[in-house]
């Protein structure tokens, strides 16, 4: 729980590298909680990791469930849509 809050609090501030690296270990951690791949790829959205973003939305699509798939998707959609863009 403590490195989830502090992946969000670097996240809030803008400290993607630092943001990453938690997420990286609480991914591999807890690798079946859709929610951290998530997250991950937004991390690596926010970094301009375009291509590592949609993967970890890949992987979350995956995973997910009920709502939480509709979550995933447009995480998923909306990374491809920036991605584009800056193309």
């Amino acid at each position: 729980m403590a490195l989830t809050a502090r992946a969000l609090c670097h996240r809030a501030a803008g400290a993607f590298a630092l943001a990453r690296a938690d997420y990286d270990r609480l991914v591999e951690r807890a690798p079946e909680r859709w929610s951290l791949w998530h997250d991950r790829g937004t991390v690596r959205q926010q970094a301009g990791d375009h291509a590592g973003a949609v993967a970890d939305y890949d992987r979350a699509v995956e995973l997910a469930k009920g709502a939480d798939l509709v979550t995933a998707l447009i995480g998923r959609a909306l990374c491809r849509r920036a991605a584009d863009e800056l193309a």
